[in-house]
């Protein structure tokens, strides 16, 4: 009985410092052991995801940005608006819809960051889990090794997948209240100087068409 139980002993023993060395070897893929933080290379992989998110998203808003920069130009040009309040108006709110959508884009990025943050944490709890029922250690550092990939890809294509809303695409009303308010003060003056009031079709800045589309029609 007494060498049974020695023999049991030593068997508890040595089941323990597996799972010891196991969760050891799998803390150290991700934690520095000294300081509790990430490894430095686990920090650059999630500092990784917020980058190809915004180099996913930016290069097609900067060219939508260049484009309607260019539009709203010509628009004020063709309608002599350069100069005056309706200009400084447009680029003002041209302004805050390009902020609102770099602010969109950076917060994607973190979204991402933290969905594969929380993934590398959930991989390093099961993996642990597994070590503490005493599975084999090369099992668990094969599954580490293509779980941390697996966990920082899906963050990134989750990111991807969800289309950015081009915040330029209702560019053709989205100064339309200033060309109203200038076609109404112009038939205020107008009354007042007993020429008459015409009324005015809403128009845009942007675009030509019929007065059913919201466009400034010539008079003849």
């Amino acid at each position: 009985m007494g060498g049974k139980g020695g023999g049991g002993g030593d068997g508890e023993a040595a089941r323990k410092a597996r799972i010891d060395s196991s969760v050891k070897a799998i803390n150290a893929l991700f934690l520095d052991p000294n300081t509790g933080e990430l490894i430095p290379s686990r920090q650059q992989a999630l500092d990784d995801v917020e980058q190809k998110v915004q180099q996913r998203f930016l290069p097609e808003f900067e060219r939508d940005t260049g484009n309607a920069q260019r539009e709203l130009k010509f628009a004020l040009a063709r309608r002599g608006l350069i100069g005056g309040s309706a200009q400084s108006d447009a680029s003002s709110r041209l302004r805050q819809r390009v902020a609102d959508t770099e602010r969109d884009i950076a917060q994607r990025a973190i979204v991402a960051r933290n969905e594969a943050e929380r993934g590398q944490q959930a991989l390093m709890d099961n993996l642990v889990a597994q070590a503490q029922a005493d599975t084999d250690q090369s099992i668990l550092l094969n599954q580490a090794s293509s779980g941390k990939n697996a966990a920082i890809n899906r963050a990134v294509e989750n990111a991807k997948a969800q289309a950015l809303p081009n915040a330029f695409q209702d560019v053709g009303t989205l100064f339309k209240d200033i060309v109203e308010r200038r076609n109404f003060n112009q038939g205020i003056r107008a009354e007042l100087t007993g020429s008459g009031f015409r009324t005015s079709t809403p128009s845009s800045l942007f675009g030509s068409g019929s007065s059913n589309s919201g466009v400034e029609t010539p008079s003849e």
